[in-house]
This record gives structure tokens, C-alpha cells and sequence, in this order.
């Protein structure tokens, strides 16, 4: 099995978690998607908590750095690519911690807002790294140059559960339901892509109009 293969099928069982202590009848409560309170999993878990946030906010960095690297730019090159599959990494890793910590307090599977989007988030950032892999190795000039279209799309999308499980972790926003915090990590990638379609449209017009 090789190391893609292997970071997507973690990422998966890793964002399946839930907590099986659940009174029998009772609805199952995702344990990713409520926030872990330390007292609940040990003063021990806490490192593996802080570890695994700031492995997923090192993502985050890394992969922001190379889409809009890339996308000033104005072609894909070696050390974007190199940064879309650290981010990866750092992401794969960041949610097996996770599962660890979930894992203390008796996790097991289930579905979750937080699971698909996280999922599918996953398996976008694993198709991007590859696809920008061949279109650097294999892809012609144009498509270098267009490539920054489809990373800024997939990063878009990776803020929405990752908004969304830094949302969950505020105490006073579990309380009020899973749709504010989905409700308001669906609006941060709108906003942002709004104001860079807004930007690139007005890029363009100048653009023309220097013509």
C-alpha cells in the first residue's frame, strides 16, 4: 500500500469517531464533534489534543502558503507541489493524533457532519497533490499557468471542516447547535472566495483595458 493510499484510508477512520459509552438507546454523540475537554480523557491526553490542533493548523499554513504562492506566481512550480503534499501530511497526521485522543474515550464509528466534510476535504487535498504532481511533471505550460484555479478551490473547501472543528471547540458554541458553527464555517470559504473572484474580475478588467 503506498503512503497516499495509507494517509487517506487514516484520515477516514480517524474522522469516524464517536464515543461508545453512549447509554444504550440513545442517540450516538460524534466525538468530533464535540469539544474534548481534558478532564474527560486525562491531564495525559492533553499533549496528544495540542499536538494534534497544531499539526492541522501547521496544514493549514503550509498549504495557504502554497496555493497563494502558486497563485502570484502565475505557474505552478516544484516548491508549491512541495508544500501541497506537506500540508497533507500534516493533515493526515494531525487527525490520527486525533483518533488517538477519541480513541481514549472509547471511540468507535459513525457518520458526522464534521466526518464527510473532513473526508471529502481529504480526498480533494490527496487529488490535488497528485494531479498537480503530473501537471508539473507532464502537464503542459498552459495548464501550470491555469493550475492555481483548482488549488484555490480545494483550499476553499479544506477551511470547511476545519472551521467548522475549531467552531465545535468553543465552549459557548456547542450549546447553541452544530448549525451556527456549520452555519458560520460555510460562510468564511464564501467570503474569502467572493472577495477573490471579485479581485480577479477587477484584475482582469484592468488588464483589458491597459490593452
Amino acid at each position: 500500500m503506498n503512503i497516499t493510499a495509507w494517509m487517506f484510508i487514516s484520515y477516514l477512520i480517524s474522522m469516524n469517531c464517536v464515543n461508545g459509552n453512549e447509554r444504550r438507546g440513545a442517540p450516538a454523540r460524534p466525538a468530533c464533534d464535540r469539544r474534548i475537554d481534558s478532564s474527560e480523557v486525562g491531564t495525559d491526553m492533553s499533549p496528544i489534543i495540542m499536538a494534534a490542533a497544531g499539526t492541522i493548523s501547521v496544514a493549514l499554513v503550509l498549504y495557504t502558503i502554497g496555493v497563494f504562492w502558486e497563485r502570484s506566481s502565475g505557474e505552478l512550480r516544484v516548491p508549491h507541489v512541495a508544500l501541497f503534499w506537506a500540508g497533507l501530511a500534516c493533515d493526515a497526521t494531525g487527525t490520527t493524533l486525533m483518533s488517538a485522543a477519541a480513541g481514549g474515550m472509547g471511540g468507535a464509528g459513525a457518520l458526522s457532519v464534521h466526518a464527510v466534510t473532513g473526508a471529502l476535504a481529504f480526498a480533494l487535498m490527496l487529488f490535488h497533490a497528485s494531479w498537480a504532481t503530473f501537471t508539473l511533471v507532464r502537464g503542459s505550460a498552459r495548464m501550470r499557468a491555469s493550475f492555481h484555479r483548482l488549488s484555490v478551490g480545494v483550499w476553499l473547501f479544506w477551511l470547511l471542516p476545519y472551521v467548522y472543528g475549531m467552531m465545535q471547540g468553543i465552549p459557548a458554541l456547542p450549546a447553541m447547535g452544530a448549525g451556527v458553527s456549520l452555519t458560520v464555517a460555510a460562510g468564511v470559504p464564501l467570503a474569502i472566495g467572493s472577495v477573490l473572484c471579485l479581485r480577479a474580475t477587477r484584475d482582469r478588467r484592468r488588464a483589458v483595458a491597459a490593452r
